[in-house]
C-alpha cells in the first residue's frame, strides 16, 4: 500500500524520495512471506542474487572519484558544474550521466544532461527545482576547490545515444528541432 501511495504522480513529485525508498520495502515483504511460506526461497533466491550481484557490480564500477573543478551559479535558480575529465570518458552530444555528489546526499543519484562537447573537462548544466539541486545550489556559494569534499563527484558511465544518428535527420534539407527546459535527459 505504501508503494502504490507514494506512486501518484502528485506525491512522486513532491516527495521522491519516499516514493524511491519505499520501494525497498520489498525486503521485510519476502521475509514475511518466508516466514510463511517456506519454500518460497526456492522462487525468490534466484531474482534476489541476480538483483544483488547487479547492485554490487554498478556498486563497484560507479565508485570512482571524479574532481569538481568548477561549480557556479550563473544566474539564481541555475547551477554550472564542470568536473575534470581525467580518465578520457568518450561522450557524445545529447547523452547523460548520473551524477552523485556524497557531500549532498550519499546514496542519491541524479540523471544529468551533459552541456559541453567532448574533452579535458565534463560541464552539467542544472537547474535548481528540487531539495538536491537547492543543496547544489548552496554549495555553490561556498564551493571551496582546495576541500577534497566539495571535489568529490561520482559520475555513472554515459547514456543515451548518438542522437545525431537517430532518426536520420541529417539527410533532410531542412529540420525543425523544438525543446524546453534546461535539458533533455531521458529518464
Amino acid at each position: 500500500l505504501p508503494m502504490v501511495i507514494t506512486s501518484l504522480p502528485w506525491f512522486r513529485r513532491r516527495r521522491f524520495e519516499w516514493f524511491y525508498y519505499s520501494h525497498f520495502l520489498f525486503v521485510p515483504s519476502l521475509v514475511v512471506v518466508h516466514l510463511h511460506f517456506k519454500d518460497m526461497i526456492y522462487y525468490t533466491a534466484p531474482g534476489l542474487a541476480a538483483y544483488t550481484l547487479d547492485k554490487v557490480i554498478w556498486y563497484c564500477s560507479s565508485r570512482r572519484s571524479i574532481k569538481m573543478i568548477s561549480l557556479t551559479r550563473p544566474a539564481h535558480g541555475f547551477v554550472r558544474m564542470t568536473v575534470l575529465n581525467e580518465s578520457g570518458h568518450i561522450f557524445k552530444p545529447g547523452q547523460w550521466v548520473l551524477v552523485n555528489i556524497p557531500l549532498i546526499s550519499f546514496f542519491q543519484w541524479h540523471p544529468m544532461s551533459v552541456a559541453s562537447a567532448p574533452g579535458s573537462s565534463i560541464t552539467i548544466d542544472i537547474k535548481v527545482v528540487g531539495n538536491w539541486t537547492r543543496d547544489l545550489e548552496k554549495l555553490s556559494l561556498r564551493f571551496d576547490p582546495s576541500r577534497h569534499t566539495h571535489t568529490c563527484v561520482f559520475l555513472d558511465r554515459f547514456h543515451g545515444s548518438d542522437h545525431s544518428k537517430m532518426q536520420g535527420y541529417l539527410s533532410h534539407n531542412t529540420v525543425l528541432m523544438v525543446a524546453g527546459g534546461i535539458g533533455i535527459t531521458p529518464f
